[in-house]
């Protein structure tokens, strides 16, 4: 696993990273229930503290993801396209099938290798674990994963009859992909961007409609639907526009002749609709480019995405304490509020994401894009896939041979987060070298090294 420079992209490694680490975090209290430890006074006297934002925060590091897909597809795939001279559409069979190779040896390898985990293990409890719904969903629903139908099959009760619940995401993932080429095949063409981008806002509208319809949280089905989770992929794919008509506009004004030169001075009209123009191309860069208004855009990124997680946090703890502690008389917010907020989180997180992408990919962002474009982000970047498979079977194997119930508090959601992250992250660097690095070789020496 070598760590070559990727370019002005480079810096969403580290975010991919922290992202799975912070989804682990999340699944903490999905895979470890408190309740079954702690009184019920000392769990809402735990999660009623400031520091479990970041757990129940964890919803937006799968928003997170979705955002980088449709980001780096739009970034990265017009490039290809480019490169092939008019037969973009006879290599659609081609992406498809390797974006399929490239995600489903490993689902498999994780669905139906792990199942020897049910034999290694002890414990008092975890012949539960050994008995329970988990292999039985997998042995009858594997299918609906194998053909990434698994976000919305079994319909209606996805979530409850799934196979491996959490797997959700890649269904809605490569549905996400399969529209993506031709979208952008269309974009290409600058008289049809328009319709592109109309296209794009149309989609990411619906899914603020559905958002506040459906008013979706991790302990529903409508959680997964893709029509929920559709907004902040093309978000991701819008930004990726945006950026290719700033660089396109920061290109053609650095060919420009110095001012005061012979040529600047000859009134060539071209030179004057450069130099003179006040498109929103030359608006953003400009504010970007000034430390004022780089700044102001960055308060406001801030302030978008810290509400996200704190009115997330003060919405989801509500919902877990009414529907796994009832006891305690909390009271879920209101539909009007929920449905408001579902709104509001679709749009501010995509803008608040498209803001810092463009800032890094500009060359700006100090500090923070240089921590986050470290060249050590790279190879655990290329393991997040295999972490985000195994790390819920590992709390799940962890867990059930506990001999005491797990108690609810930081030193021990430290524990458990902290020894899950680094077995997973060790599990998937196994299965990279089991599974992904022989498939990928394998492509390469079938396509001739053109994949």
């Amino acid at each position: 696993i070598n760590a070559e420079y990727m370019g002005p992209t480079n810096a969403l490694n580290g975010v991919r990273f922290l992202s799975i680490m912070w989804i682990v975090l999340g699944h903490f209290p999905v895979y470890i229930k408190p309740a079954l430890g702690n009184g019920l006074n000392e769990i809402k006297s735990s999660i009623d503290k400031p520091q479990w934002i970041f757990m129940f925060g964890a919803f937006y590091a799968v928003d997170t993801f979705f955002f980088m897909g449709g980001f780096l597809q739009g970034h990265l795939m017009p490039k290809h396209f480019a490169k092939m001279k008019g037969k973009v559409v006879n290599a659609f069979p081609m992406i498809y099938a390797l974006r399929y190779l490239r995600i489903a040896p490993l689902m498999l390898f994780v669905i139906f290798g792990t199942r020897i985990l049910r034999f290694i293990g002890g414990g008092p409890v975890f012949f539960h674990w050994q008995e329970s719904e988990t292999w039985g969903q997998c042995a009858k629903n594997w299918w609906t994963n194998l053909l990434f139908l698994n976000a919305v099959l079994p319909w209606p009760n996805t979530a409850e009859q799934a196979c491996y619940g959490h797997m959700w995401y890649l269904g809605n993932d490569m549905w996400f992909f399969i529209i993506t080429p031709p979208i952008l095949l269309v974009y290409m063409h600058a008289d049809k961007q328009r319709y592109v981008n109309a296209l794009i806002a149309a989609l990411i509208i619906v899914g603020i409609g559905m958002n506040v319809n459906d008013r979706p949280n991790p302990l529903a089905d409508s959680y997964e639907r893709p029509w929920n989770r559709m907004p902040p992929y093309f978000w991701g794919l819008l930004t990726a526009f945006v950026l290719k008509r700033l660089e396109d506009h920061r290109r053609r004004v650095q060919a420009l002749p110095p001012v005061g030169s012979a040529s600047a001075t000859e009134g060539s009209p071209l030179i004057a609709s450069f130099t003179d123009m006040e498109c929103w191309e030359r608006k953003v860069l400009t504010a970007f480019d000034h430390r004022r208004g780089r700044y102001f855009i960055y308060l406001i990124a801030a302030a978008l995405l810290g509400c996200c997680v704190v009115l997330n946090w003060w919405r989801l703890y509500r919902e877990w304490q009414w529907d796994y502690v009832p006891q305690l008389g909390v009271k879920r917010w209101p539909e009007t509020a929920t449905a408001i907020y579902c709104g509001y989180y679709v749009i501010g997180w995509g803008i608040g994401l498209g803001i810092l992408t463009l800032s890094w990919a500009l060359g700006h962002g100090g500090m923070l894009r240089r921590a986050l474009e470290a060249r050590f982000w790279t190879p655990l970047a290329r393991l997040t896939f295999g972490v985000y498979l195994i790390h819920p079977t590992i709390y799940m194997w962890m867990s059930w041979q506990n001999r005491a119930y797990p108690q609810w508090y930081v030193q021990s959601v430290v524990y458990w987060v902290a020894g899950t992250a680094i077995l997973a992250v060790l599990f998937s660097f196994v299965m990279h070298l089991l599974v992904e690095k022989p498939v990928a070789n394998l492509i390469t020496t079938l396509t001739g090294g053109k994949s």
